[in-house]
């Protein structure tokens, strides 16, 4: 699957395995560790020329323009983002002024397209399933079957997200000064987009919202860190009351109970 493939690119590092993606030898202990509270006052803005979706950042080339011009450039889009005409791009601080031609530059590491791309984007490839699973929960369809088999197929790229380590924003040179602030995702955002929208369209759905929960609590046996644990939590909570709200009585409520409280269990490690 393209999803699984752009997953394994992007997000390579097991969690536990050496430093977050995007820290430098030195990371943190030059001039500019961090960014000062007025940076997006005393920047300068990179915006689009045309509104599009961004499909790939190319964050080698902003890299190498940073260390050679001295700059902090501060992405405020990610692929998978769509980005209005006259819309921020970036922030970018110098010493100096930012000459036209180093702008365009920037701007064209930016690359923008008709749709979006798997190529730096998991997450599309988790809303195409997404989409297919509140079509079959539209009251003219009524599939809860297509809706389950979605969501087993969400959370089986979650169980393969939730082991990985993300690139951490913050980007260092060599001499330990911060380079690159990107955009960067979350285990919580993918999360979000996978289960959100199914969670919401599902309504009386109970054998839907049984999958869900069972879906978190297969997520939550691979999970590796307490933050991702209480993203889990507070989705299988969500997933109850979603159910609870249509007041369901004798074994369709004790069944959901029942899935929420052996969700908990797993994803707690009780």
């Amino acid at each position: 699957m393209e999803t699984e493939a752009t997953i394994d690119r992007l997000f390579p590092g097991e969690i536990g395995m050496g430093d977050p993606v995007g820290d430098g030898p030195g990371a943190g202990k030059g001039v500019r560790s961090s960014l000062q509270e007025c940076f997006d006052a005393d920047a300068t803005v990179v915006r689009a020329a045309r509104g599009d979706q961004l499909q790939i950042v190319d964050h080698e080339r902003l890299m190498r323009l940073a260390v050679e011009h001295d700059l902090v450039i501060r992405l405020r889009a990610r692929p998978g983002h769509f980005v209005v005409q006259g819309g921020i791009l970036a922030h970018v601080w110098t010493d100096g002024g930012l000459e036209s031609e180093l702008m365009d530059e920037i701007r064209e590491s930016f690359v923008l397209g008709r749709s979006r791309s798997l190529q730096q984007d998991p997450e599309f490839g988790i809303l195409q399933l997404v989409e297919v699973a509140v079509r079959a929960l539209s009251t003219g369809i009524n599939d809860p079957f297509t809706a389950m088999n979605c969501v087993d197929r969400i959370s089986s790229l979650l169980c393969r997200l939730s082991g990985r380590s993300f690139p951490a924003a913050e980007r260092f040179d060599d001499d330990g000064n911060l380079r690159v602030v990107a955009d960067t995702s979350s285990f919580g955002g993918f999360v979000d987009s996978g289960f959100n929208q199914i969670r919401r369209n599902a309504g009386r759905s109970l054998a839907v919202l049984i999958r869900m929960l069972e879906a978190l609590e297969d997520i939550g046996a691979q999970v590796s860190t307490d933050e991702q644990r209480q993203v889990l939590e507070q989705h299988a909570i969500l997933v109850l009351r979603a159910g609870l709200s249509h007041d369901p009585s004798g074994p369709d409520r004790m069944e959901l109970e029942r899935a929420h409280a052996s969700t908990l269990r797993v994803i707690k490690g009780c």
